[in-house]
């Protein structure tokens, strides 16, 4: 009797420890901080966030960002695309991927589900923004209705309508997981392929 107690005050706390870590989310440490998986919010509670509430599909895209810079300011927005002054709406899309339901369950977990356990005391510069990928809502008459741009370079986002909810603020962690999300769907330039010259 004696040694089952030892037994389940010293062996079984120790067995529970270690079954505790293991099943612990991912955590990624920046610049001393650490971000990783902080909520758990169902997919029916994430999918009552704006835009996601509004959206019969969803895309994630690539565009050559350069070739906004040479377009006439008269230029016309695309015609599925808002009309909206942004590099997104004015150049066709170079690769286009549609979302499945655990993708979008995915994507829906990395803005809502993920944020800084820790915050880092030191913040990386900011660079030029230069987007060449995107996220687009599309509504039942295919027709995007709003959109969040992304520059994975200098790791910023715009949004096109201040509505859009997407978790916690924007992050150097939270693009870097969007980016590797991108790259698991196929999507390259902008990810892994940087210039349209490289772009084969």
């Amino acid at each position: 009797m004696k040694f089952r107690l030892i037994y389940l005050f010293t062996i079984l706390p120790i067995l529970s420890f270690g079954q505790i870590k293991k099943n612990r989310p991912l955590e990624i440490k920046v610049d001393y901080g650490v971000y990783g998986k902080v909520k758990n919010l169902s997919f029916s509670t994430r999918m009552k966030n704006y835009p996601f509430n509004k959206a019969t599909k969803i895309q994630l895209i690539s565009f050559d960002g350069y070739e906004y810079f040479d377009i006439d300011t008269n230029s016309k927005t695309l015609d599925n695309m808002p009309n909206l002054r942004m590099p997104i709406c004015l150049v066709p899309a170079t690769e286009i991927r549609t979302l499945n339901m655990q993708q979008i369950d995915k994507l829906s977990s990395l803005f809502y589900n993920y944020d800084y356990i820790r915050k880092p005391n030191i913040f990386g510069d900011i660079k030029c923004y230069e987007p060449r990928n995107g996220i687009l809502f599309l509504d039942n008459k295919d027709k995007v209705f709003a959109l969040i741009e992304i520059c994975f370079d200098c790791e910023k986002m715009h949004l096109s309508n201040p509505k859009i909810k997407i978790g916690s603020e924007v992050s150097s962690p939270k693009i870097a997981l969007i980016k590797s999300f991108f790259k698991n769907i196929g999507i390259e330039y902008g990810v892994t392929k940087k210039f349209k010259e490289n772009f084969n």
